[in-house]
C-alpha cells in the first residue's frame, strides 16, 4: 500500500461490511500534464449508493474473495474474455455496456464520488468508462489509441515525458478505489492497457490488459513517488496485472526488440487467430525470378497484419479461439 485513503467525507448513512473490505492502496495524483497536485481524502464507502455487495445476512457465513481477489495472479481467467470486451466497449462512448456489465451513467457515477467530466477529455483525448456487474463488482477500462493526441500520449510517456492522460488515469482510478474499494478491477487495450497498468500500481488494483502500452522508470516515479518501479513491476510480474499480447503484433515486438519501454505484469502470449499464409514457392519460380516477388509480397502482408493484430478484434479473436483459462 502506496497511501492510506481517509477522509472526513461522511458515510453514517450508508453502512459498512467491514468482513469484506478493506483500506485501499493510494496514489499520487496529477491533476494535470505538468503539475503535481494532491487529492482530496476519499472516505472508502463500499456501500455508496447502492452500487456494491449486499451484505451477508448471516454474520458466520464465510465470505467469498472479493472481486480484486478473484482476478489476481498469472494464471489466465475465464472473467479476461469479458475484460477484453470491456477494453473494447470503452471506446464507444455511446455504449450502455456488454451483456452482464452495465455502464455507469452520470448520475451513479455522482453518487459514488466522481465527476462525470473526468471520464472525457476532448483536449487530451482521454476516455474511460466505470462498468457494474448484477454482483456489484466494478471495471474501471481506458481507452486506448483512436487519434492523434493518444499517439502523441504513446511517444512522450514512452521517452518519460509527462503525458496528461497517465495523469487523469491515476486521478480516476484513485476516485474510483475510494469509492469501490476491493470490488474494483481495471483493464485497457493498447495505450488504454498502459493508463490501466500505471491506475492499477497506483491504487494497488488487480488489472489485467491486452497489447498494452510500456511504462517509463520516469513515468512510475513521477505518479508514484512512494513506489520504486523495480519493486513495483515485479509486483505487477507477480500477479497484480496480468498482460495479454498478440504474438506478433505490432506494439509488444516493437516495444520488446527497441529501447522503449516493456508493458508491465505477467505475460501471456496468444496465438494468431488467423496467420497469414506462406507462399507456395517452387524452384522454378527462382528460376523466373518470381519467388523474390513472392517473398517481398509475403513480407509486406506480414507487416501489415501485424498492425491488424494489435487492434481489439485480434484479442478478442484469439482468446475465443485459445480459451486460455481452460487446462
Amino acid at each position: 500500500m502506496y497511501l492510506e485513503l481517509q477522509s472526513n467525507r461522511s458515510s453514517a448513512a450508508l453502512p459498512v461490511d467491514h468482513a469484506n473490505t478493506q483500506t485501499p492502496a493510494t496514489a499520487s495524483n496529477v491533476a494535470s500534464a505538468d503539475a503535481h497536485v494532491s487529492l482530496p481524502q476519499f472516505a472508502f464507502n463500499p456501500q455508496l449508493a447502492g452500487l456494491t455487495h449486499a451484505m451477508f445476512g448471516n454474520s458466520a457465513t464465510a465470505a467469498a474473495p472479493n472481486f480484486d481477489a478473484q482476478v489476481r495472479g498469472t494464471v489466465a481467467k475465464a472473467i479476461d474474455l469479458q475484460l477484453a470486451k470491456l477494453s473494447q466497449d470503452v471506446y464507444d462512448p455511446n455504449s450502455k455496456g456488454i451483456e452482464g456489465w452495465t455502464r455507469l451513467n452520470n448520475d451513479q457515477l455522482m453518487r459514488a464520488g466522481i465527476d462525470p467530466a473526468s471520464l472525457e477529455d476532448p483536449t487530451t483525448g482521454f476516455r474511460a468508462a466505470i462498468y457494474q456487474d448484477k454482483n456489484g463488482d466494478h471495471v474501471l477500462a481506458f481507452a486506448g489509441s483512436n487519434d492523434a493526441k493518444d499517439w502523441l500520449n504513446n511517444a512522450e510517456q514512452g521517452l518519460g515525458i509527462s503525458a496528461a492522460q497517465y495523469n487523469q488515469a491515476v486521478s480516476l482510478a484513485t476516485e474510483a478505489k475510494a469509492a469501490f474499494g476491493n470490488s474494483l478491477a481495471i483493464t485497457g487495450h493498447s495505450l488504454g492497457g498502459g493508463l490501466a497498468s500505471i491506475a492499477s500500481l497506483a491504487t494497488d488494483s488487480a488489472g489485467v490488459t491486452f497489447n498494452a502500452a510500456g511504462l517509463n522508470d520516469a513515468t512510475i516515479r513521477r505518479l508514484i513517488p512512494e513506489g520504486d518501479p523495480a519493486a513495483l513491476k515485479q509486483q505487477a510480474e507477480n500477479g497484480l496485472i496480468r498482460r495479454y499480447a498478440v504474438n506478433g503484433e505490432i506494439l509488444t515486438t516493437t516495444q520488446e526488440h527497441t529501447p522503449l519501454p516493456d508493458a508491465v505484469g505477467h505475460k501471456i502470449t496468444l496465438n494468431d487467430p488467423a496467420p497469414v499464409a506462406k507462399p507456395d514457392i517452387h524452384w522454378y519460380d527462382w528460376a523466373t525470378g518470381k519467388a523474390e516477388v513472392l517473398e517481398a509480397k509475403y513480407a509486406i502482408d506480414v507487416a501489415k497484419h501485424s498492425v491488424d493484430l494489435h487492434m481489439d478484434d485480434a484479442v478478442i479473436a484469439a482468446m475465443e479461439k485459445d480459451h486460455p483459462w481452460s487446462p
